[in-house]
């Protein structure tokens, strides 16, 4: 058997994919997860730690040397597993719970570095200085209640975890009891929010299911929550699409509602 001094590689191949975008920022891929590596001259920002497989940690550093503040898009598991290899993380107060259960399931398996890493509370409008960067914490809360999306100024991307994505966006994951139509109404209300600000930026980077996307997805899940809320969005025959099935179950189950490049999975 060989030996591998890289921990993220071994006779399976590689963990984590990790490459520069075309506006010199890093996607970071593990296996079905963006995360995102942000640079300024002064410090560096990770946005979502992932499933926690095997050393992200050592991705980012073979990347830059610089700080790196951590930032959860939210707090599901494949956003926040990872948390633990740093002694900080910045995420939406609503997703604390959930952090901390992906990282004590993580301890299961594994030695973390920092089991008790410490969670600052994201706030609207809270922006981080890498240095010639500025980023913005945005609230949009729906798909999970602690969802934030992450604006680099200098770029004019937006980075929109699983609020906003070209596959579609999950509401019956969101983590307590809620009418999936308030549900809705919460989504709707963060789109047109975005919607507001859409001149400040060029592209979204979602979490999952192909990246950048245009800034036109957003007019589409508009006009999707307007069309659940009056009654007039058709489930699609199937739930078929990016696997999702396979992972949350079939038909009897969910429905997939749909406009122009925007979907909705949600319970029947």
């Amino acid at each position: 058997m060989g030996q591998f001094t890289n921990p993220n590689i071994s006779e399976k191949g590689s963990i984590y994919g990790a490459w520069k975008n075309e506006f010199g920022d890093w996607t970071i891929n593990a296996t079905f997860v963006n995360c995102y590596l942000l640079i300024g001259r002064e410090k560096a920002m990770l946005i979502d730690t992932a499933c926690g497989e095997g050393d992200l940690r050592y991705v980012v550093e073979q990347i830059t040397d610089l700080p790196v503040i951590v930032v959860n898009t939210h707090t599901h598991y494949d956003h926040s597993s990872g948390n633990a290899n740093w002694d900080t993380v910045y995420a939406g107060e609503a997703g604390v719970e959930a952090a901390r259960q992906s990282t004590k399931n993580l301890m299961e398996k594994k030695a973390v570095r920092f089991p008790d890493y410490k969670i600052e509370f994201l706030q609207d409008g809270m922006k981080f200085d890498l240095g010639g960067k500025i980023v913005e914490a945005i609230a949009v809360g729906a798909h999970h209640a602690s969802s934030f999306a992450f604006l680099d100024h200098q770029t004019r991307t937006l980075y929109s975890g699983d609020e906003l994505e070209n596959g579609q966006v999950l509401l019956f994951v969101r983590g307590e009891k809620m009418d999936e139509k308030e549900i809705v109404k919460k989504h709707l209300a963060n789109m047109e929010k975005l919607k507001g600000r859409i001149n400040e930026f060029d592209r979204i980077c979602p979490a999952h299911n192909g990246s950048p996307i245009s800034t036109d997805y957003i007019d589409d899940f508009i006009g999707l929550s307007k069309a659940v809320l009056d009654g007039t969005a058709v489930p699609e025959e199937t739930v078929f699409g990016f696997g999702l099935p396979a992972v949350f179950g079939g038909d009897d189950k969910l429905m997939r509602m749909k406009y122009g490049k925007a979907s909705f999975i949600m319970s029947r």
